[in-house]
C-alpha cells in the first residue's frame, strides 16, 4: 500500500513537471512578434472633404499633397482624349474604369480639383451661357469619374460629392431643381467597402492599348503650354 501511494505522488510530481515545462514553451512561443501588416495602398489615405461647403473643399485642396493648380488644369486631358478617340459608349466607359486603375490617387485630386476650378469659373464668368458650358463641360468629366470610383473601389463619396455641389448650383445656373430616383439615392447612401481596391479588373482587352491613350500612366499635364488662374 506505501508503495503504491509513493507511486502516485511520484506520478502527480512527473505530471507537475510536464505541465510547468509546456506552459514554460507556450510563454516561449508567444512572445514571438508577428511581423508587421503592409503599408496600406497610398489611395485609401487621401483626404477627402469633411462636409459639401466649398471651404471644405478649399481645405482639402490646401493639403500638403494637393497638386499644383496647373497641373489640376490639364489633369482630365487623357480623359478627354479617350471620350474624342472613342465612339463605342461600351468602350469609353471601360477606358474610364482603366484610366482610374492607373493612378486612383491622381484622379482623386483631378475630381476635387475640378469640382473647385468649376466654382472658381462661376465667380469670374460674366455670361450664364458661359457658365452653364462650364458646369456641362466638368461634369462630363465629374459623372464618369465618381461612377468608375463606385464600380471599381465600391466609393461613393466622389459620387455624393458629385451630386450634392450638381444640386445646390443647378438652382441658379439651370434653374431647376436636381430629384434623385429611388435607385440613385441608394447607391449614394450605400457604406464605401475600405477593401474595394484589392478587386482585380476584369479579364477584358484594354481600350487604352487599343487606342493608344495613356497606356503606362495616370493622368498627367499635357504637353499644352499651362494656364494659370
Amino acid at each position: 500500500m506505501r508503495l503504491t501511494v509513493l507511486t502516485v505522488v511520484i506520478a502527480i510530481n512527473i505530471a507537475i513537471n510536464i505541465t510547468i515545462n509546456i506552459s514554460g514553451c507556450s510563454t516561449t512561443e508567444l512572445d514571438v512578434k508577428p511581423p508587421p501588416p503592409p503599408e496600406p495602398p497610398a489611395y485609401l489615405k487621401v483626404p477627402h472633404p469633411n462636409g459639401f461647403d466649398i471651404s471644405d473643399l478649399k481645405a482639402v485642396m490646401a493639403h500638403k499633397d494637393a497638386p499644383k493648380t496647373e497641373t489640376i488644369k490639364t489633369c482630365d486631358s487623357y480623359f478627354h482624349k479617350l471620350m474624342k478617340d472613342v465612339r463605342s459608349e461600351d468602350e469609353r466607359e471601360r477606358g474610364v474604369l482603366e484610366l482610374l486603375r492607373t493612378d486612383p490617387v491622381s484622379y482623386h485630386w483631378c475630381f476635387y480639383g475640378k469640382v473647385l476650378d468649376l466654382e472658381e469659373s462661376m465667380q469670374t464668368s460674366t455670361y450664364l451661357d458661359e457658365r452653364q458650358r462650364n458646369v456641362l463641360t466638368t461634369y462630363s468629366f465629374l459623372a464618369p469619374v465618381a461612377k468608375a470610383f463606385r464600380k471599381v473601389y465600391q466609393d461613393s463619396r466622389y459620387l455624393r460629392w458629385a451630386v450634392m455641389h450638381y444640386k445646390r448650383i443647378s438652382k441658379h445656373i439651370f434653374f431647376r431643381n436636381l430629384e434623385l430616383s429611388p435607385e440613385g439615392t441608394l447607391e449614394l447612401v450605400q457604406i464605401p467597402n475600405p477593401f474595394g481596391l484589392w478587386r482585380e479588373p476584369a479579364g477584358e482587352d484594354s481600350v487604352l492599348q487599343k487606342y493608344g491613350i495613356a497606356q503606362q500612366a495616370g493622368p498627367q499635364p499635357s504637353p499644352s503650354p499651362q494656364i494659370n488662374p
